[in-house]
């Protein structure tokens, strides 16, 4: 992973910014779409580029251009305080030989960079369920009226059947009225018939 430059410069904003890509940003005074260019595979970093992170981090240039050695550089106790207070903004004083840091305004940004990135993702996630909601209550709503439709639908069909057979039954009506009158209006000719055929 750290064979290439690109590969050992993702490892010193792992080690010194979290990972983070604003922060790293931030560090060495450049935007973060061009840091973003120094960590993709492939890309040709130069030799300047390299100088300026030495100068930022405690970096050993070598290791930074060949990967032969250790990544970093011994310093002294007045470098490590010096950098240390130049990259955070930090109150430190030395006591014993050791440097103590009362305020990492670097540390408290990366944090307050992570709990950004947490709320986003929080919000994205809530946005998410309230869809889902959304998306369960309009089928629910849906679902209820196809129901009412086809309810209306069923009792439409209902009346047309039923209005069907009152007209089919008037009709039937209808015609034995007519195959009665028929029937009367034949029989009063035959009997005008025979009284016909007997007065001649």
């Amino acid at each position: 992973m750290y064979e290439t430059i690109n590969g050992r410069i993702k490892k010193i904003r792992e080690h010194f910014c979290n990972d983070s890509n604003k922060v790293f940003a931030n560090e060495v005074g450049e935007k973060p779409n061009t840091v973003n260019n120094w960590i993709r595979e492939g890309y040709s970093v130069s030799r300047g580029v390299a100088s300026k992170l030495t100068e930022k981090f405690p970096v050993d240039l070598n290791w930074l251009l060949s990967g032969e050695g250790e990544m970093l550089r011994p310093i002294t106790i007045n470098q490590q305080k010096s950098h240390i207070e130049g990259r955070h903004g930090g109150v430190g004083q030395v006591n014993g030989g050791n440097v103590n840091i009362h305020h990492d305004e670097g540390k408290d940004q990366v944090i307050n960079e992570q709990k950004k990135e947490v709320d986003q993702m929080f919000k994205v996630l809530v946005d998410e369920i309230h869809g889902f909601q959304e998306i369960g209550k309009n089928h629910d709503e849906y679902v209820i009226r196809q129901d009412d439709y086809i309810k209306k639908q069923d009792e439409y069909i209902a009346r047309i059947i039923k209005e069907s057979y009152l007209r089919n039954e008037r009709n039937m009506e209808r015609i034995d009225n007519t195959i009665k009158l028929i029937s009367e209006n034949s029989t009063q000719m035959n009997k005008l018939l025979e009284m016909f055929a007997h007065q001649n």
